[in-house]
């Protein structure tokens, strides 16, 4: 009984919030990113989205190992994605500045894509070499400006809960940073 009353509860109630707090908080990320509060706005909407979607979906996190990530120096944040909890967890509860390596196909989803190019998330485009490459330019340009970069390199979610194959993007971003910082010793 209770399964098919939080069914009705997440069909009925939590499915129409969500998308309207998602909308909300496109437009308010996008803005802020137009009128120059970028690292605000890649921040700040987020989080209370993530955190706001977590209590409405009325399921509970917890949050280990947050004091390892690095707050004197930005790096690439690579995470394992076993379900979409994981994107409102990272949003909703690092709490450091960041931008998203996102899949190509994002950029189309309504307002959500629009507000993600706006705020400079990086969309992953492999239908050349170069524009692959640019991908890896553009995420160390992110580093550059003092924002973490946050990747899922399997690519995709996984299906039955094991590590898939990773991908070459987050290693590759992770590297030039390595031989950038060797040349600056």
């Amino acid at each position: 009984m209770g399964r098919i009353l939080y069914v009705i509860y997440i069909v009925l109630i939590f499915t129409p919030l969500f998308a309207i707090i998602t909308i909300l908080t496109a437009v308010v990320a996008a803005v802020g990113s137009i009128i120059g509060l970028e690292r605000f706005a890649t921040m700040y909407p987020g989080m209370v989205w993530s955190k706001l979607t977590i209590i409405l979906s009325l399921c509970r996190i917890t949050i280990e190992g947050r004091e390892n990530i690095p707050t004197d120096k930005y790096c690439v944040i690579a995470c394992n994605h076993q379900s979409a909890f994981d994107i409102w967890a990272l949003y909703g509860y690092t709490h450091i500045p960041f931008k998203w390596v996102l899949k190509g196909s994002l950029s189309r989803v309504p307002f959500v894509g629009w507000a993600c190019r706006k705020c400079g998330f990086i969309f992953v485009d492999n239908s050349s070499p170069e524009r692959a490459a640019n991908v890896v330019y553009m995420a160390n340009q992110v580093l550059k400006n003092e924002y973490h970069v946050m990747i899922f390199p399997e690519g995709t979610r996984s299906p039955d809960g094991r590590l898939g194959k990773f991908k070459k993007g987050a290693f590759k971003i992770a590297w030039i940073q390595v031989l950038l910082s060797s040349l600056y010793l």
